[in-house]
């Protein structure tokens, strides 16, 4: 006899503690659920719909040295992984949430790791926003002392010809492209500054609150 299931017929689970589809694998290189699909199509291979105001996926992980999930594609003018978030207000695209406290050595919350040799001129990361208002793009905020940390840490030490920090700013008028503010010491040491913009534009302003 198969050890395959085929399912093709809806079942309805009504019961509280029921589950519709319960695989228990015994075997360490057993494949829980597989999806082959050879041929073109417009829809997604797996689809999930939840209308009850819960949690659509949950993986509850006990391993504590595998990945508990594993994306590999081969796309190339395609996307890996997409999230569209349209209708969000005051939640959240993605959110990691950790109360480690032994984060040490090459432990990471966000890690990307770009191993070519070369990218054709392409960009790694890129956060992009059309917003004509005062929207913040990017925020980094310690919330506590951070004694002895950065809050940026920009390390270019193997760059030979390129540029560590390049800031285009050919739009600035009345704005400000750096605002360094400090209560109630500001500590700089700039030891290259190329200023690139029209007399009129403060490129760097330095405020030191509560001296006298």
């Amino acid at each position: 006899m198969s050890d395959q299931l085929r399912i093709g017929t809806r079942h309805t689970v009504s019961g509280a503690a029921e589950v519709a589809i319960d695989l228990d694998l015994e075997s360490e290189t057993a494949v829980g659920l597989r999806i082959d699909e050879d041929v073109g199509s417009t829809v997604a291979s797996v689809q999930i719909r939840n209308n009850a105001q819960t949690a659509v996926f949950s993986i509850h992980a006990t391993g504590d040295t595998e990945a508990f999930m594993d994306l590999t594609s081969v796309n190339t003018t395609g996307n890996a992984f997409v999230i569209t978030a349209n209708s969000l207000t005051t939640g959240l695209g993605i959110s990691i949430d950790s109360s480690a406290t032994a984060i040490t050595g090459a432990g990471r919350l966000l890690d990307v790791t770009h191993s070519g040799a070369t990218s054709t001129s392409g960009t790694l990361v890129e956060f992009s926003s059309a917003a004509a208002d005062e929207t913040i793009i990017l925020a980094v905020t310690a919330s506590a002392a951070l004694a002895g940390g950065k809050g940026i840490h920009l390390n270019t030490n193997s760059m030979t010809t390129g540029t560590a920090l390049d800031i285009d700013l050919a739009a600035l008028t009345s704005g400000i492209g750096i605002d360094i503010s400090s209560c109630p010491v500001v500590k700089m040491v700039l030891t290259s500054l190329t200023v690139l913009l029209p007399q009129s534009t403060l490129l760097l302003r330095q405020k030191q609150v509560g001296l006298t």
